[in-house]
């Protein structure tokens, strides 16, 4: 199995959980999530990635994740969606450094764009259970931040 398919497949089993079980931060997170790495797939498609220079497309659709994140991280009335939004700034950090550095090692590229990726997708759905949680102990879980 290749790394690709390994991904697709977690892909999958960290977003059940929050857009079955999961409050409106969670099912709003894994669609963010699960809408960039569909648009990203497609994006890409057909092109040999060799991560000795940065995506232009993969670099914007890293930073609008980034702004929708911490629009939601916001409005949440979650903890776990300030981590969610910082892990992926630091996928933009990644991209930043790589356009600043552009002798950096193609390995290092590879390894701090995908294997945030990990965490990233997993997020929504610890939220998910720990949403379920809160609804056994308290019966009510408020989603959102009331407005100021």
């Amino acid at each position: 199995m290749r790394s690709f398919e390994i991904f697709d497949f977690w892909l999958i089993a960290c977003m059940v959980p929050p857009l079955w079980k999961g409050g409106g931060p969670e099912r709003t997170a894994a669609v963010l999530i699960g809408i960039a790495v569909i648009v990203t797939k497609l994006a890409v498609e057909g092109m040999h990635l060799t991560y000795r220079t940065a995506n232009p497309v993969v670099v914007l659709l890293d930073i609008a994740l980034a702004a929708a994140l911490f629009g939601l991280a916001l409005k949440a009335n979650r903890m776990w969606t300030m981590l969610l939004a910082s892990l992926q700034l630091c996928v933009v950090m990644g991209h930043i450094a790589k356009l600043a550095l552009t002798q950096l090692d193609p390995l290092a590229y590879y390894v701090i764009l995908t294997k945030w990726a990990y965490l990233i997708t997993a997020l929504p759905a610890v939220g998910a259970i720990r949403h379920q949680l809160r609804l056994r102990s308290f019966k009510v879980d408020q989603s959102w931040s009331p407005s100021r």
